[in-house]
Order: structure tokens, then C-alpha cells, then sequence
């Protein structure tokens, strides 16, 4: 699915209308999309707002009087839509009396509130009588059903732009909207139920990533034919993160890998010996545990590797940030994690010089790539512009991931989980990452992401969100894979 700009749904609107669609013919397929969602329920209270997501709310109120529904409606402020004060005056005749939303008592003795304060347009912080009655929904309404977008979201960040409409579901008139699926969005959407009202935009900011397919593999192959990745990890100070290298590594074969190595410092050999069972090892020359550039082994670690994935538990030193630069300079693809990110946020330019370079950053790991505060950062074009400028793809980690190639191609993935909110599970993700990119699987970066969420999905079911840890996650690629083989 194409996900969209509120600039570019307005567009794809007006050029609609100028095409011979009457406004008012959307405003009735908006309004009977939203009745469609309410199933079996007695009562409906609709509270609408001056705008057209207000008339939305009007001719919803339509139909579900047609369908035998008591519907009581609440206005917020002052009514403006052409069609809204047109057909107020018809629901008087019909029975219904539309009130100011102040006079509602208690929108608990409804079965179903339907969200049709604000649309898609909002772009100011909801204050005053708007801002009460969204705080009321929130508090005494059962079940919220939003039209087009919770009133007070951004459909473009996806911020809460001063309070918001915590909804069970959100219905959506014209496609998907960006802003569901980033920041504050993906806790007061709910379920999104989208309605054709023949709204098509052409430009689309990002796609959203909602399943994959994976082919079934030939017999004739062997694990040459799957990818070999090494994994650099390890230091003394951060002996738990360089472990969970392993866990990196046990998912680049979970995931199809043929060969992998984990390659570590020598003086903490015996530390990973009793820990590796499935992966080969391989030692990196070091100083007390911490290691140090090595051209010659770092260009044998190159020559055999499709993909070097580094940066789990390495620290952050001269020599870190040097072997980093030299594999970027010289490995035919190389995953920057962790600490090979932070290494590379001194001196980002080297980045210039990379063959193939993905980099996994969470949000804050990012910031200090490009230089602003998390608050000031513009998540998808700052993204965006990252990623061309470097000519790198960057996957920027969170509720919902967002894939940038350096094409600026941009994808999301809401395949995930709170139950990945637990270290090392990062980890996890970067060796799926590898993984899919050495064995050339479609869309490789943000495939590898929607399979990271499933498998956090899967392991929560026995351990719950809480309860999840990485090594739970890993064991869980291989099935989360299997569900989407071909048949």
C-alpha cells in the first residue's frame, strides 16, 4: 500500500472534483464507508466539527438511521461546511436533535462515538472547546470509531498535536496516510479500515510493507549458494553485548544464511568458544581484549564475505573507528550497528566512499548522524535526505521502522512489537539484514524488518511483551519466515 501526504490527498481531491465529482457525492461515499464499520450497535453518539470531516459525520448519521440506529449528534464549535448547515435542518425532521456537545451528559451510554471533529487537515495545536471534548471521548466513550483520522493527530508526523483521540478503529476515505504509521499515530489509530470514495493520489510518500512472500529454494543448491556474513563484534566492557552477537549471527542462519562467522577479539576466545555452536569463529588481533585495525586480517575477513555485519559490544575507540571506515572502504556490503554507528557519527563522510552500506540506527543513534536533537529531526526526509546524500540505506528502528534506500525508495513496516523494546533484539534484526541482503531476497532491508516484528510477535506469545528477550526473537525467525513461504 502507497502512503500518502495530507498535501497530496487535498490534491488528488481537488483534481478529483475538477474531473466532474461533486464534493458532496464524496462527503455520502465518506459517510456510508463509516456507517458500514458500525456493526449491531443500538445507540451512536456523532460528534462533529465545523469542517467537512464534520459532514462526513452528517451523512453517516444518515445511513445509520436508515439502518433502524438511534444516533444522537454533538457538534464541537462552530459549523461551517456548506453541507453540514444544508442538511442539519433535515435531521431536525427526521427526529434528531443536534446539539452542542456541551449538553451531552455521559457518552458512555453509547454503544459507539463517532471521532468527526477534525480530518486530515489539522495542522495547529487543538485547544479550547476542542480540545474538552476530545479529553470527554477519551475518558467516557466505550468504543471510538474515527473518521479519516483521530482528531488531533498530524496525518503527516503523526504527533499528538496537543491532545488526541485514542481510537478503537480509524476509517480511512482516500488511501493510506503516513502519519498513521509514525510517532504518537501508532498508539490512537487502532484498526484501520480502509473505504475506495475514489480518492487516488499519485505521488506517495513511503510504501507500507503489510506482508512478503519468500520462493521456495532449488535442490540443486548447497550453502554456497545462501551467503557468507561475518559478524565483528566484542570488547571487555561490554562483554553481554558482544554475546549477543551470537544471536545476530544464529539469525543470519536462521533466516537462510548458508555461512557464518563470528569474529571476535582473540583474547576473549574462550568466552564465545562455549557459546558458539552453529557458527564458525574467528579472531581478531587485539589489546586487552579491545581490538585493533589489522589490514591483512581484515582483508581476509573481506575476501571471504559476502556482507560483514559489524558493531554489537565493540566500544568506542581510534582503532573501532578505523577498522569500521576500512571495511566501509572495501567489503562488498557492510551492516553498521550499535557501536560501528556511533563510531561513524564523529566522521560521517566517510561514508562517501562505501561500495554498499546499510546503517540500523534507532532514533537517538540518528540524531547524532545528522546533528540535531531528536525533537528537531524530520523523520522521513531527514531520512530521506540522509540516504541520498551518503547514497547508503538507512533503517531507522521503532514502533514502526522506516526503510530509506539510497535511491530515497522508502518503506515502512508496522510489523512490530513492544516486546522487541528490549536490548539485543537490535541484534536480531541486523543479522536478518545480512542475511536477506546476501542472498539477494526482493526489498531485502525492510523484508528483513517485517520478519524482525513477526518473529517478536510469535515469541511474545509464550513470553509475553514483557517478558520477551532477544534470544526468544532469533529462535522465533526461522517460523516467522516459514509462514511466508510460497506454497
Amino acid at each position: 500500500m502507497k502512503l500518502f501526504s495530507s498535501d497530496e490527498i487535498r490534491r488528488a481531491e481537488i483534481a478529483l472534483m475538477d474531473g466532474g465529482v461533486d464534493e458532496y457525492t464524496l462527503i455520502e461515499k465518506a459517510g456510508a464507508g463509516l456507517c458500514k464499520t458500525v456493526f449491531n450497535k443500538k445507540r451512536v453518539a456523532v460528534v462533529i466539527g465545523g469542517g467537512n470531516n464534520g459532514a462526513d459525520g452528517i451523512s453517516a448519521t444518515f445511513n445509520l438511521l436508515d439502518k433502524g440506529v438511534e444516533v444522537d449528534v454533538f457538534t464541537v464549535g462552530e459549523i461551517k461546511s456548506k453541507y453540514s448547515l444544508e442538511n442539519i435542518p433535515r435531521l431536525y425532521t427526521m427526529g434528531v436533535e443536534v446539539r452542542d456537545m456541551s449538553e451531552v451528559m455521559d457518552l458512555s451510554n453509547y454503544d459507539v462515538v463517532l471521532d468527526c471533529i477534525f480530518g486530515i487537515g489539522l495542522n495547529r495545536v487543538v485547544q479550547g472547546v476542542y480540545s474538552e471534548a476530545i479529553k470527554r471521548i477519551n475518558e467516557e466513550a466505550r468504543y471510538v470509531i474515527s473518521a479519516d483520522i483521530p482528531s488531533g493527530i498530524s496525518a503527516d508526523t503523526g504527533e499528538v498535536l496537543g491532545v488526541a483521540v485514542v481510537a478503537d478503529v480509524t476509517v480511512s476515505f482516500s488511501g493510506g496516510k503516513i502519519g498513521y504509521y509514525l510517532t504518537d499515530a501508532v498508539d490512537y489509530v487502532g484498526d484501520i479500515v480502509y473505504v475506495d470514495t475514489g480518492i487516488k493520489g499519485e505521488n506517495y510518500v513511503a510504501t507500507l510493507v503489510d506482508d512478503v512472500t519468500f520462493k521456495k529454494r532449488l535442490k540443486n543448491t548447497h550453502k554456497g549458494s545462501y551467503g557468507k556474513i561475518a559478524v565483528v563484534s566484542g570488547c571487555p566492557k561490554y562483554v553481554g553485548a558482544g554475546l549477543l552477537a551470537e544471536r545476530s549471527a544464529r539469525a543470519c542462519l536462521r533466516s537462510g544464511a548458508g555461512l557464518v562467522k563470528l569474529c571476535v577479539p582473540y583474547s576473549m576466545r574462550e568466552v564465545y568458544a562455549k557459546r558458539v555452536l552453529n557458527e564458525t569463529l574467528d579472531f581478531l588481533p587485539d589489546d586487552d581484549g579491545w581490538i585493533i585495525f589489522d589490514k591483512k586480517r581484515l582483508d581476509e575477513i573481506i575476501a571471504w564475505s559476502d556482507v560483514i555485519v559489524i558493531g554489537m559490544g565493540l566500544g568506542d575507540t581510534e582503532d573501532v573507528l578505523k577498522t569500521v571506515q576500512y571495511l566501509i572502504d572495501n567489503a562488498p556490503c557492510v551492516i553498521l550497528d550499535a557501536d560501528a554507528i556511533n563510531a561513524i557519527s564523529r566522521r560521517v563522510e566517510i561514508l562517501k566512499k562505501g561500495r554498499r552500506v546499510v546503517l540500523t540506527p534507532h532514533l537517538g543513534e540518528f540524531s547524532r548522524l545528522v546533528g540535531k536533537p531528536i525533537k528537531d529531526i524530520r523523520v522521513i526526509p531527514d531520512a530521506v535526505d540522509f540516504a541520498t546524500y551518503y547514497g547508503v540505506t538507512v533503517h531507522l528502528k521503532g514502533a514502526t521502522s522506516l526503510t530509506v534506500y539510497e535511491n530515497g525508495e522508502t518503506y515502512v513496516t508496522a510489523s512490530g512489537t513492544p516486546a522487541l523494546a528490549k536490548g539485543g533484539t537490535g541484534d536480531v534484526l541486523a543479522g536478518v539484514i545480512a542475511s536477506f541482503v546476501a542472498q539477494n531476497v526482493e526489498n531485502p532491508v525492510a523484508s528483513a524488518s517485517f520478519i524482525h516484528g513477526e518473529a517478536g510477535k510469535l515469541a511474545s506469545v509464550k513470553f509475553g511483551e514483557m517478558g520477551t528477550i532477544a534470544s526468544d526473537v532469533s529462535d522465533k525467525v526461522a517460523e516467522a519466515i516459514l509462514k511466508h513461504m510460497q506454497k
